[in-house]
């Protein structure tokens, strides 16, 4: 029977196109003629040595617009914009810095469908993650903060914005990681120069075209663009008050020996490797769910993505089994079409990387597996705990490894820790813990031997209710992780 039928779809249940209409993303182009410039100073100005590079559509490798390449002398002009801005920004109350911030989130929500269509055609990831997930969090961030510039008089007495900030964000969540980095500065006081990834400038330009018309003052959120070098240039100049830098581990090591000894503020959100343990006791089916979400949701573009799976030997030719089956139906397609899972990586570079990580680690003796639809969707099983694969973070793909020796036997849960933290792994942004007895998850949860920013517990329905009512992190924690994310804005 014909697919194309009525009966014929209910009986293949295959997913026909649904593709998002990307016409409100090109007319904004379009309208600019498909070249940008800075946003420096409430407008809109042309690079001081005049050039520009291509940004590139990562579905269809197609231009989509020519943006400036920033240089010193652009990155001297945001400076002086942003301090210029500096004495009025601070001079408003928190009252008056949270308007500001509520009808940025306003903006956000009024023109969500175009950022999302944009940040798809500029990043690759697929439209359901930009609607449903990005966005409204975006929004969110800034009604979030908003409440926080109300209480930093209360909350933070006799603390001041730390000034003049400086911003460098990656490209895996380009328009997300802007909230999370100007929504709090904003409501501390701080003013602004941020400088988007060279992939994945367009919706950082947007925004700050939207936060212009949203009244926003001039000059308190400059965009420089550009690539490293133009990051450097931001990272030197004198007169910067406060660096956040997210990104790889060695750039953050080349910014915090440049800043060493000049007095300014600075963070550094940076890789790791987070390992996703399973026990014998845990429900398979939600295992590898679990795992789908942790390492292949944005297209595994993601820093703290669950990459290393480490699994008892009891389970693992089943979990294996089970997640190779999964893998075949991961749903691969262009980026603005609503049906599928996942869209394309960012950028012919980070897909050569990934490529020649999975070359490297099947030289090391790893046994490789790719599903018959796609590559790099791959898994490389056994692979060595020295492995560079296993301490790198590639972005896209799996390295999965039994526990199996009697070294590793899980009576001894001192054993699968150290495995779980191996070979200089002290990067652990997030962790995963599979297992179906509570007694036995608390010997490896939070308080105990796992150690990462983020834990995350996969157990059985029957007993979420349980680990909640015992393991439930206390309220004022959450409260103090909020003050401490408005904290480091402020001096």
């Amino acid at each position: 029977m014909a697919a194309t039928t009525v009966a014929g779809i209910f009986e293949s249940m295959e997913y026909g196109p649904a593709p998002e209409s990307d016409k409100p993303a090109r007319a904004w182009i379009a309208r600019h003629e498909a070249s940008f410039g800075h946003f420096i100073g409430g407008a809109w100005t042309k690079p001081a040595k005049g050039a520009r590079f291509d940004v590139i559509d990562p579905a269809t490798g197609r231009v989509l617009a020519k943006v400036a390449q920033g240089s010193k002398g652009d990155a001297d002009a945001a400076v002086k914009a942003a301090r210029k801005a500096l004495p009025g920004w601070q001079k408003l109350s928190g009252h008056q810095r949270a308007r500001h911030l509520y009808a940025l989130a306003r903006a956000v929500q009024r023109n969500s469908r175009f950022l999302a269509v944009l940040e798809s055609m500029d990043n690759g990831k697929s439209i359901r993650e930009t609607r449903d997930i990005d966005i409204p969090l975006v929004a969110r961030h800034f009604y979030h903060h908003a409440g926080w510039a109300q209480l930093l008089e209360t909350e933070f007495p006799g603390y001041h914005g730390a000034g003049v900030v400086g911003q460098i964000i990656p490209w895996n969540f380009p328009l997300l990681m802007l909230a999370w980095k100007v929504a709090p500065a904003l409501a501390a006081g701080c003013t602004v120069i941020l400088k988007p990834a060279e992939f994945t400038p367009l919706t950082a330009l947007a925004f700050a075209e939207l936060a212009s018309e949203a009244g926003l003052p001039p000059g308190v959120l400059n965009i420089l663009t550009g690539d490293g070098s133009t990051g450097a240039a931001l990272v030197d100049h004198p007169d910067v008050d406060k660096l956040a830098f997210t990104g790889s581990t060695d750039v953050g090591r080349i910014i915090r020996k440049a800043t060493a000894g000049s007095g300014k503020k600075l963070s550094l959100e940076l890789g790791g490797k987070s390992p996703f343990i399973v026990f014998e006791d845990a429900d398979l089916d939600s295992v590898v769910e679990g795992v789908v979400d942790a390492i292949w949701f944005n297209q595994g573009q993601v820093c703290c993505a669950g990459s290393r799976l480490l699994m008892q030997e009891g389970i693992a030719d089943r979990l294996i089994t089970k997640l190779r089956a999964r893998m075949e139906k991961l749903r691969v397609g262009a980026p603005l079409d609503k049906a599928i899972d996942m869209g394309a990586i960012v950028a012919p570079v980070q897909l050569e990387r990934i490529r020649s990580l999975v070359e490297q680690g099947a030289k090391e003796g790893a046994e490789l597996w790719q599903p018959t639809w796609a590559v790099p969707k791959t898994s490389l099983k056994s692979n060595a705990s020295s492995s560079p694969n296993l301490q790198r973070s590639p972005f896209n793909w799996k390295q999965w490894k039994p526990l199996r020796s009697r070294a590793m036997r899980l009576t001894s849960i001192c054993s699968v820790v150290a495995l779980a933290i191996c070979a200089g792994l002290q990067r652990r942004l997030a962790s995963s813990v599979c297992r179906a007895k509570y007694q036995r998850l608390r010997n490896t949860s939070p308080g105990s031997r796992v150690s990462a920013r983020l834990i995350r517990i996969r157990m059985p329905k029957r007993m979420k209710p349980r680990m909640r009512a015992r393991h439930e992190t206390p309220r004022h924690h959450h409260r103090s992780l909020q003050r401490q994310g408005t904290f480091c804005w402020l001096v």
